[in-house]
């Protein structure tokens, strides 16, 4: 559970947790996107999670095979290319959590304090675990324990001894709906009824008692109750609104007599006419959590495929990578476009409705070359899925091309991009100025090739204009 929460938490490629095992390190979990050490044990002095334990101190390694305190031939078999070590525990730790990327990266000191934070609540844990064991052992034996506990200790007996309710009267708070039957809901529902009371009176007091019903304003009382608290929170409104209001505002006030039988009809009326109010808004309380479960699964779904597909294309990259040794410049060509894609998914999961701005794919894609040297013009064009996806790679290749041989390889290069929309039908323009001239291509190379590809694949096409200030595209699709 720990490594699963770390891996979630940081959106690492793999996490450790090591307990000390006297002089040695056990590797006792672990969740990655492939096997690391798990069940091996290693000498506290050999490998970086000893280390951290020995010195109580957390180790950050952007690069693996740069820090003389990695050992270097148990890690070269396997993925990971920088890691963040941390130990569980403060004084004396007793185990320690490694997280692992498979590319190397600045690990942000979010990321540190993230899983420092899971670390610190592992020790909370672990010293819980010790101390119930210690109970067990002293009432196993028939010694009552008189010591006073301290440090660790004396942290969980705290945290175990603390008033009790102010977590869920936070979680209530928090939410828009209270548990049936609980007191805050029997509280709320008195409190609408006094607000209701309050304002027959005031209304009352204002355009004369006699023009108002009875039980006018203990409607939306017991509506509100019942919507928030539940039926017992309702009926509870229903039966003190009803009392109040024949009690103070019947004809025969501050009595509990009738002076006419259409006075029982008013009553009965105001019963029956609520019973159906709450009844309704149980219905909508049901389907409300009914839609908020849903909703939480969709989302933790919707993390979980995102979380897996960051891992296999990390794995995916690893192997491009280590296929391609020879050939570093295809490799770094492919994870970029593997990068792109990426890029216009994590978007697209961020929507809602799963369309995406124009605008929003240009600065995601043109972000790394500076706001400076990009110029965008143009309205609103929301994008499906699809289109998304093969606009992000069209841009991706675009902004590659000019990097090398257009705009963005020379420091006074400026691009701008402007679109418009008529007739069912999507144009951008794709200008670049300030570069060297550049000629037409005696051949097409792949990036031009993929480029026509990844535009048909949504019935749209390219024009190319090959002009001494700069390359000018010209791209349409159905919008």
């Amino acid at each position: 559970m720990v490594t699963q929460a770390a891996r979630a938490l940081l959106g690492a490629d793999g996490i450790t947790f090591v307990l000390r095992d006297g002089d040695l390190c056990y590797y006792f979990d672990e969740d990655a996107v492939s096997s690391l050490w798990k069940g091996k044990r290693f000498p506290m002095t050999a490998c970086i999670s000893g280390w951290c334990m020995l010195k109580a101190e957390a180790a950050v390694i952007s690069d693996i095979y740069q820090d003389e305190r990695i050992p270097q031939d148990a890690y070269r078999p396997t993925f990971v290319k920088s890691l963040a070590m941390v130990p569980v525990g403060r004084e004396k730790p007793m185990a320690a959590i490694g997280a692992y990327w498979a590319t190397t990266r600045q690990i942000t000191e979010r990321e540190l304090k993230l899983l420092q934070t899971v670390a610190n609540t592992a020790a909370l844990a672990i010293g819980y675990v010790q101390l119930k064991e210690r109970q067990k052992a002293l009432a196993k034996a028939g010694a009552p324990s008189f010591e006073k506990p301290t440090g660790r200790d004396a942290e969980i007996r705290s945290l175990k001894e603390a008033p009790p309710g102010l977590l869920e009267r936070a979680v209530r708070l928090a939410n828009t709906q209270l548990p049936q039957n609980s007191l805050a809901s029997y509280a709320f529902a008195v409190v609408c009824v006094v607000i209701a009371t309050i304002l027959r009176f005031g209304i009352g007091a204002l355009v004369g008692a006699h023009l108002l019903t009875p039980f006018g304003t203990y409607y939306p009382a017991v509506l509100v109750a019942a919507l928030i608290g539940g039926i017992p929170s309702g009926l509870l409104a229903l039966v003190l609104g009803g009392i109040v209001a024949w009690w103070a505002f019947m004809p025969v006030q501050f009595s509990f007599a009738l002076a006419e039988w259409s006075e029982a009809v008013n009553l009965g009326i105001f019963c029956i006419a609520n019973v159906l109010m709450i009844c309704v808004a149980e219905g909508y309380r049901r389907a409300y959590r009914r839609l908020d479960n849903e909703q939480t699964g969709r989302q933790l779904l919707v993390h979980e495929l995102q979380h897996r597909s960051r891992n296999t294309l990390a794995v995916v990259q690893a192997i491009i990578n280590q296929s391609l040794q020879d050939d570093t410049e295809a490799a770094q060509k492919i994870n970029s476009r593997i990068h792109a894609l990426v890029a216009a998914d994590e978007l697209l999961v961020q929507s809602e409705l799963q369309r995406l701005k124009l605008t929003d794919i240009l600065l995601a894609e043109l972000k790394p070359y500076g706001k400076n040297r990009v110029l965008l013009k143009g309205g609103e064009l929301n994008l499906d899925a699809n289109h998304a996806k093969a606009l992000a790679l069209t841009f991706h290749e675009l902004a590659t091309n000019a990097t090398k041989y257009g705009a963005l390889s020379d420091p006074k290069g400026l691009i701008t991009i402007s679109w418009t929309v008529s007739d069912g039908s999507a144009r951008i323009t794709w200008e670049e100025r300030g570069s060297s001239p550049v000629a037409a291509p005696t051949q097409s190379g792949f990036g031009t090739s993929f480029i026509d590809r990844v535009l048909k694949s949504i019935g749209g096409k390219v024009e190319r204009e090959y002009r001494p200030e700069g390359l000018r595209c010209l791209l349409s699709f159905p919008a």
